[in-house]
């Protein structure tokens, strides 16, 4: 606790792995904790390639589900494979999956997971989608799983194990349609709960 304070009295230059690291994010990433939660102008600035593009995120929670996909346990993650295999499906995006079979270049260029309760959101992954490959999306009952370019790589842009600012407004719902929220790098936002603003 007093680590993720960080009082002036703390000051730790010692190896990564004694410090405080958000649990169920792998100790290579333990110091971006102390990085300055993400705003929403950052997120929406988020460049692949040299490009701003549009980010699909995804909040991950404890339920376990029955065709064996697990459910975020930060006391106990899973391999990445696993934690793959349940960010990537399944959504109830499916008007917006019409829209990106159509036109590729409207499909967003990150799916980023995330975890917590808004005041201590933090990114548990983050891996470029194919968005090329929408018009092969699995589905299940009108859910459909992101084409991604995983799993050796779940830290597009540096993201994983970075905190959420609250003022970011990275809200989810209840519901099963309030489970992702699409940002665009104008700011605008797609789903998400009640609370969520747009720009």
């Amino acid at each position: 606790m007093i680590s993720a304070i960080q009082p002036e009295c703390n000051i730790n230059r010692g190896k990564t792995q004694w410090r405080f690291r958000p649990l169920g994010v792998p100790s290579t990433y333990a110091k971006r904790l102390n990085e300055d939660p993400l705003t929403l102008t950052q997120l929406a600035s988020l460049k692949v390639a040299g490009k701003t593009v549009s980010v699909l995120f995804v909040y991950i929670g404890a339920k376990k589900f029955d065709d064996g996909r697990m459910g975020y346990d930060p006391a106990n993650p899973a391999t990445d494979p696993l934690l793959l295999d349940r960010i990537d499906k399944y959504w109830q995006i499916g008007p917006l999956v019409e829209e990106w079979k159509l036109d590729a270049e409207l499909s967003p260029t990150l799916l980023v997971a995330v975890s917590g309760p808004p005041q201590a959101r933090i990114i548990i992954s983050a891996v470029e989608i194919d968005g090329s490959q929408w018009h092969k999306a699995e589905s299940d009952g009108g859910l459909y799983q992101v084409p991604t370019k995983g799993p050796k790589n779940l830290d597009a842009c540096e993201l994983r194990g970075r905190r959420i600012s609250p003022e970011a407004r990275i809200v989810f719902g209840s519901f099963a349609s309030q489970f992702f929220i699409v940002l665009d790098p104008d700011g605008t936002t797609r789903g998400g709960g009640p609370l969520l603003r747009t720009k």
